[in-house]
């Protein structure tokens, strides 16, 4: 099916600027002590989870299975290179 128009920028919104922000303050927060020595931690964790989670939703419901597990591996790195790119630049868009 052709890509939506607003499918893209929404997703965005919904990983990035949603749940890897949301869960980077929460474990910050949650473990405020930790995060004094190891200050990047909860951005590392946050990254790492809304990564797989964007991998995930990505999961094709048609093909074998070594194509839907190379598919999710696939989506879970470019979730993990645009949620680097907001985390370094701050910013959502390009």
């Amino acid at each position: 099916p052709p890509l939506r128009p607003m499918h893209c920028p929404a997703a965005e919104f919904i990983f990035r600027g949603i749940m890897l922000r949301g869960m980077q303050q929460m474990l910050e927060c949650r473990f405020a002590r930790w995060h004094r020595r190891v200050p990047y931690a909860a951005t590392v964790v946050a990254l790492v989870v809304q990564s797989l989670a964007f991998g995930l939703m990505h999961w094709p419901r048609k093909s074998d299975v070594v194509t839907q597990l190379v598919y999710v591996l696939l989506s879970t790195l470019a979730g993990l290179v645009y949620g680097t790119s907001y985390v370094l630049s701050g910013r959502l868009g390009v």
